[in-house]
């Protein structure tokens, strides 16, 4: 457990046990990257195996058809105001405005890192898995946890199922958002109700799992243990109030956390005598795509920075109870936040304190990535006023999310028009001293408006089809005497008036030219765990197929084998094609983007296709 060997990337947590493909996901995030989220979908099909990297993956055909299959298959609830500003502008961002769903919490924060994923066969057979995360979905390369558990619906329950608080928690994230649509919902509640049967297995060497919504009625806001042998605390933001609290009872207390936060720790902490930080040298993972034993240089390995894991291990009646989640140990989050640990019990030998911070001959364990940090604690406080800028950052980030914000799109002779409306009163003003600006994040900051009050707090005139979004860039900055700080952050507003077919005339400029749709049919054909290179078969006595997918399908021949061979096995997958087929005859070129002849070979395979159709009605 903990074992700083043992590393997951978060993508490959997300895909489908083999013979399985995504039904539905709901995920939980306090922060959010976009692009991050992007590229999440590729995890549900085997479209990112590919072996030449011409081109980002972000920008890639691969990409854009996983987000078209999957983007209305995923809801994600994030921390309103808590949306990273992206790195770069994607036209793919137009597919996760409907995913991404925004939460409030009354005097908290929504700070839950939970997945919950339904699977499924096509004979009909579901399996569940659950991720317990103290990662963000974002593209920090900091230290974390993951906690994976799979599941299935039973109709009859012996001994009980642990699904219960979990399905709780997913029937309450719609109270935590401002809009959620009817088909969202129902997923929920089909999703929430299963869970109810769904037992859990415990990972190797724990017999129980428990889950425990925090900041959700019907739970307990302080779930731990009062008194015990020994409690280790990991975390990366603390109040001296509620380590005392985890600490007091225990006869021996240690506490893993970074410098910042020990540094503003008080001394009060009496019950903790061990202190600990990561040191973040010995935090370094391979590269993507270097297997262990390959040789790199220092330059190359991928440096973890920071700790960000929340985690409480508790020894007691000789067995040790592992804690692991998005709480941190602060007074909000047992108190104000919305949050979700995971409760593990099993033996010490395993699970407990000294198979994480005594050294062994064995390999590598956690202690062997800490240094000693007493030094640190109550060394010193942070500057008072970075400490009041940041406060009217985050009064300011939170005055905006409060106004409900909505935009509104209107057709223009120069281009589209969009505005920005509040649709809430203010409860109070601005702080002093703060400015605010926005754009849509599709256009740039070079086009940044002044935010204000009013029936309209800000208009953007003569954006492109590409310009629009319900993505808003909002830039806050907070100044005092010399010194001035900001932050940038991204709402996802209720985008009215955009035009019906935005995302095709969208999917018509990211398909660009005839190469790019040839290899986009490959994919539209392809199933999710077949990669558009297994489509065609390898020549006899060859290793590989000579040619790749796209280009063996852009001769007639290999066209007509492709659709052929789809008929046959997927015909519902010819539907994809005729939808796009028609979705450039609309837009006048699909002459000039399909291969030559393409009609005479689609002909007789659609009108085959729509027979099969009317012996199966």
């Amino acid at each position: 457990m903990l074992q700083p060997g043992d590393r997951v990337l978060f993508q490959t947590a997300l895909e489908p046990p083999e013979g399985f493909r995504l039904d539905y996901a709901i995920g939980t995030t306090f922060s959010l990257d976009l692009v991050a989220l992007l590229t999440a979908p590729l995890a549900f099909t085997m479209f990112d195996r590919r072996s030449d990297d011409e081109e980002r993956r972000e920008e890639s055909l691969e990409l854009l058809e996983s987000l078209r299959r999957y983007s209305s298959q995923i809801a994600l609830f994030c921390q309103a105001g808590r949306i990273s500003f992206p790195r770069a502008r994607y036209s793919q961002f137009a597919w996760l405005e409907r995913t991404v769903i925004e939460c409030r919490v009354d005097r908290g924060l929504f700070h839950p890192k939970v997945w919950v994923l339904r699977y499924a066969t096509a004979a009909g057979e579901v399996r569940y898995r659950m991720l317990c995360a103290s990662r963000n979905l974002t593209l920090a390369n900091s230290w974390d946890t993951l906690l994976s558990l799979e599941g299935a619906s039973q109709e009859k329950i012996v001994g009980g199922a642990q699904g219960g608080p979990l399905a709780d928690f997913v029937s309450a994230l719609p109270a935590f958002a401002r809009d959620v649509p009817d088909a969202t919902l129902s997923r929920i509640r089909q999703i929430a109700d299963e869970l109810r049967r769904v037992v859990f297995a415990p990972p190797n060497g724990f017999e129980t799992v428990r889950f425990h919504p925090l900041g959700v009625p019907g739970h307990a806001e302080w779930p731990f243990p009062k008194s015990g042998a020994r409690a280790l605390v990991i975390s990366p933001f603390l109040s001296t109030a509620t380590l005392q609290r985890l600490g007091e009872g225990f006869r021996q207390a240690s506490l893993v956390s970074t410098p910042e936060a020990l540094a503003e720790l008080s001394l009060a902490t009496g019950c903790f005598d061990r202190f600990w930080t990561l040191d973040d040298d010995a935090l370094a993972e391979l590269p993507p795509g270097v297997e262990p034993g390959e040789a790199v240089t220092r330059d190359e390995l991928v440096q973890l920075v920071g700790l960000h894991a929340k985690t409480y291990v508790f020894e007691r009646d000789g067995q040790t109870e592992v804690w692991t989640g998005s709480a941190n140990a602060t007074d909000a989050a047992f108190s104000r936040n919305v949050e979700f640990l995971t409760q593990l019990t099993g033996g010490r030998h395993h699970g407990g304190i000294d198979a994480l911070l005594e050294p062994s001959k064995d390999g590598t364990r956690l202690v062997d990535i800490l240094k000693d940090a007493e030094k640190l604690v109550g060394l010193g406080r942070l500057d008072e006023i970075q400490k009041g800028l940041e406060a009217r950052i985050e009064t300011a980030r939170g005055w905006i999310v409060a106004l409900g914000l909505e935009a509104r799109v209107s057709d223009r002779e120069t281009g589209y028009s969009l505005s920005i409306h509040p649709t809430a009163a203010a409860a109070s003003s601005l702080p002093q001293a703060v400015s605010v600006t926005c754009w849509p994040v599709m256009v740039g900051e070079g086009l940044a408006q002044r935010f204000s009050v009013g029936a309209e707090s800000a208009r953007f005139e003569g954006i492109s089809l590409e310009g629009l979004s319900a993505f808003i860039a909002f830039r806050v900055t907070a100044r005092e005497q010399q010194e001035e700080r900001d932050a940038r952050f991204v709402l996802n507003l209720p985008l009215h008036g955009a035009p019906a077919d935005r995302e095709d005339k969208l999917l018509r400029a990211l398909i660009g030219d005839r190469s790019r749709l040839v290899r986009f049919l490959t994919l539209l054909l392809s199933d999710d765990g077949v990669p558009p290179e297994n489509l065609f078969p390898v020549p006899p006595g060859n290793g590989q197929s000579a040619l790749g997918a796209s280009d063996q399908a852009a001769s007639p021949t290999g066209m007509f084998e492709l659709l052929v061979r789809t008929l046959a096995t997927a015909p519902e997958r010819l539907d994809e094609v005729a939808k796009l087929k028609q979705k450039l005859e609309a837009s006048g070129e699909q002459d000039s983007l399909f291969p030559e002849n393409f009609e005479s070979i689609w002909r007789p395979i659609w009108e085959a296709r729509g027979r099969l159709a009317c012996r199966k009605a």
